[in-house]
Formats: C-alpha cells, sequence, structure tokens
C-alpha cells in the first residue's frame, strides 16, 4: 500500500510578517550604525587625507608640534576613551595665557588648510580641550592645561641700539615702538639729539650717552666732540660737564667707538668717575678686546655691564637674525645678555621678527639698566 504524499503546508501570515520586520530592522540598524559611526571615523590616525585635499592627521600633528616647540613646549600622548583619534596633552607655563597659546595653534592649523572643529573650556581649572580636523571628521585633539608652578624663564635679553641723534623720522621712531624694551644711546651734539631725547623720555624708552671716545688710528685732538688721550683731566670734566647737560633724563653712558681711551686706565678713571657723580651706570660697548673699562668701572663700585653680542656687524636681515640666536644661547647659558645694535633698517627688520619669536620661547627683553650690577 502505498503511502499517500504529505499534504502541502500552508504559510502563517502573521509569521511571514515577522520575518520580513526582522530583515528589515537588521536592514535599519545597520545604516544606524554607517551613519552614526562612519568607517572614516573608527581609525582617526588614518595616513590619508580627512577629505580630498585636506591635509593627513601627520601633518597637522608636526604642525602642532612646531607650534609648541616655537613656544619651547613639549606634549606628552594621553587616552580618551570617547575618542578613537590621538590626544595631546600640553602643560601650559603660567607666564605663557593659553589663549595666546590657542591663537597661534589656529593660525598653524589654518596655514596648512586644517580647521578647527571647537573648544571646550574648564572656567574653574582653565584647560582647554582644542578640536582639529574638518567639518565632520576630528581628527585630532589637543589639551591644554594650565600649570601654575612652571615657567618658560630661559634668559633675559638686553638690546641697546646705539647712533641715535642725526635724525628723527618715522625710520627713527619705529625701534621706539618695537614689541618688546629697547634702550637706545644718543650721540650728543647732533642736530637731532636733544628732539630724540624728549621722544623717548614720552614713550617710556630708557637713553643712554653714547659718548665719543678716540678710536686707534684716529687724531682725537682734532676733533673737539670727542674725549681724546691728550686730553687734561679738567678738561675731560668739562666736557662731559656739556654732554650732561643735553641730557638731563639719560639714565648710563657707553662708549661710542674708544678703542684708543677705553684701555687706557687713567682717562677711564676720570671719565667713569665724572659718571659716578651723577647717579648713572656705565655700559663697556667692548670696541676692543684691550678694554680695561669694565675692569675699572668694577673696581670703583660703579653700576656697570658689558657687550656681548654686536648684533650688526654684518647689516643683512639675516646676519642679524643669527647673532641674535647667538645672544639668546648665550643668555640661556649665563641667566642673561647683552646684544648692541644700531640705527639701521637690516637691524630694524631683524628685531621686529626675532623678538616675537624669541618671547615666544620664553625670554624675556628687558633695559640696559636692568643688567647692571
Amino acid at each position: 500500500m502505498r503511502e499517500s504524499p504529505d499534504p502541502v503546508r500552508k504559510s502563517d501570515p502573521a509569521q511571514a510578517m515577522n520575518w520580513r520586520l526582522l530583515v528589515f530592522g537588521v536592514i535599519g540598524l545597520c545604516a544606524l550604525v554607517v551613519v552614526l559611526y562612519p568607517p572614516w571615523a573608527v581609525n582617526r590616525r588614518s595616513a590619508g587625507p580627512a577629505v580630498p585635499g585636506g591635509p593627513p592627521v601627520e601633518a597637522i600633528e608636526k604642525t602642532v608640534s612646531e607650534v609648541l616647540a616655537a613656544h619651547d613646549l613639549r606634549w606628552q600622548l594621553v587616552q580618551d576613551r570617547d575618542f578613537a583619534g590621538r590626544v595631546l596633552s600640553v602643560r601650559v607655563p603660567s607666564d605663557l595665557p593659553v589663549s595666546s597659546l590657542h591663537l597661534a595653534i589656529q593660525e598653524g592649523i589654518h596655514r596648512i588648510g586644517a580647521r578647527m572643529l571647537g573648544a571646550e573650556s574648564e572656567p574653574v581649572s582653565g584647560r582647554l580641550m582644542v578640536h582639529v580636523g574638518w567639518p565632520d571628521s576630528c581628527l585630532l585633539k589637543i589639551r591644554l592645561i594650565p600649570a601654575r608652578e612652571l615657567r618658560r624663564q630661559r634668559g633675559r635679553i638686553a638690546i641697546l641700539l646705539d647712533d641715535f641723534g642725526d635724525r628723527w623720522d618715522a625710520f627713527t621712531a619705529a625701534f621706539l615702538e618695537l614689541p618688546a624694551p629697547v634702550s637706545i644711546s644718543v650721540i650728543p651734539g647732533l642736530s637731532q639729539s636733544r628732539r630724540v631725547y624728549q621722544e623717548a623720555r614720552a614713550r617710556g624708552c630708557e637713553t643712554l650717552i653714547h659718548l665719543p671716545m678716540q678710536p686707534v688710528g684716529q687724531d682725537g685732538s682734532r676733533n673737539p666732540k670727542m674725549i681724546h688721550q691728550s686730553m687734561t683731566h679738567d678738561q675731560i670734566r668739562v666736557f662731559m660737564a656739556e654732554v650732561f647737560s643735553q641730557a638731563p633724563d639719560a639714565a648710563g653712558v657707553n662708549n661710542h667707538m674708544g678703542s684708543l681711551v677705553t684701555r687706557d686706565r687713567r682717562l677711564m678713571g676720570v671719565v667713569l668717575d665724572e659718571i659716578n657723580k651723577r647717579g648713572l651706570f656705565f655700559v663697556d660697548s667692548r670696541t676692543t678686546p684691550e678694554s680695561v673699562a669694565y675692569s675699572v668701572a668694577r673696581e670703583m663700585g660703579l653700576p656697570c655691564t658689558r657687550r656681548d653680542v654686536f648684533l650688526d656687524n654684518t647689516r643683512t636681515r639675516e646676519a642679524v637674525e643669527r647673532e641674535m640666536n647667538r645672544l639668546a644661547a648665550i643668555a640661556e647659558e649665563k641667566g642673561e645678555a647683552l646684544g648692541i645694535g644700531h640705527c639701521n633698517q637690516a637691524t630694524l627688520e631683524a628685531l621686529r621678527s626675532a623678538m616675537p619669536r624669541l618671547m615666544n620661547a620664553g625670554f624675556r627683553f628687558v633695559r640696559v639698566s636692568e643688567l647692571v650690577r
């Protein structure tokens, strides 16, 4: 007896509907995951650009590192549970406003074509979390943490600018408007010497008398406007009394030329005594390695200092900037350094460029009077 075939089973409409809902639900969930967590956001350390034409994360990180290095800062890599990319943690010294560093980072990021996506601040602690990348794609976070116990002080730098007095115009005025303090030294008796003293005083700029002295190889006796080797003590005192009368606000004196006079202990003893009587300080410009001016001043107890670097023996902007870097290295080693430059275009341009850079790196520019001992 043959078995009869099984009857055909009819599908349950309700069960079929449940399967369809399940399939569509899974598809919808996958779509939602792709929207909320796109594949390009999972690994934000990709070496490729965030968007077509955009810089890769390595380029962004390199730029941030360069900005931090310019401020003499370093970063540490930290973890963030809510962020798959890299987080750089930076401790910001108390003498560097967090807002200034934030602005510098922003300028660097914009330079390479990336974007600052936003920043989260903590008002109480002063911390700032900066987001960098492209719209809808954060590639890097930077955590700026104020560290009140840290200071970047790397050394003090004083700049003395010589040879003022022969002109007063927009060019000479620009030296009094540099981004950091300078002291200027004015040659007495020139056509604009008094005007320069007045303008400097009005701007709060420290002034010195740039005292002309006989150099080697020049007959100073024919020049009534300099101290020369054949002068008597009384002649020196009369000469200096006239010089001081022209500069009542001068804080100190440094020698103009003088490679012959500054190695003569007798002459320098008289000159420095007149300076000491008036409560001024002395700067040995060191126009000769044989100068005894600084040592004589020290022996007398006269507040004094001496030059470390001539900034503009070669008068190009690049050369002056190199000498500024050398001056900064000396300041970092010794704690302070004095550079002497002159009233010329190359020095002006180099100072405009180097001063902000060195201040960002932790150096402090001061008046010459702050270095005298």
